[in-house]
């Protein structure tokens, strides 16, 4: 399933995640997006083209940056 026409949905995902009404955001090991359900993309105001590949951490607000980076190492706040 593709987010408008851009954004494919991985296989594993399937209808609980993509079909859901909470946000989900999923990312790659860099850290770039690479999918966004609808609820996702409302969030963040993007359709799935024009998220798909965006830098994950340019979407965290800056107050939020040093606990986002303390969960992405593992570590406890």
């Amino acid at each position: 399933m593709e987010e408008d026409g851009g954004c494919p949905a991985p296989a594993w995902m399937g209808s609980l995640v993509d079909q859901g009404v909470e946000a989900h955001v999923v990312f790659a090991a860099d850290l770039s997006i690479i999918y966004a359900n609808d609820e996702g993309l409302a969030i963040h105001g993007y359709r799935g083209a024009d998220i798909a590949g965006l830098d994950g951490l340019s979407q965290v607000h800056s107050d939020a940056l040093t606990r986002a980076a303390t969960h992405r190492t593992g570590g406890n706040i």
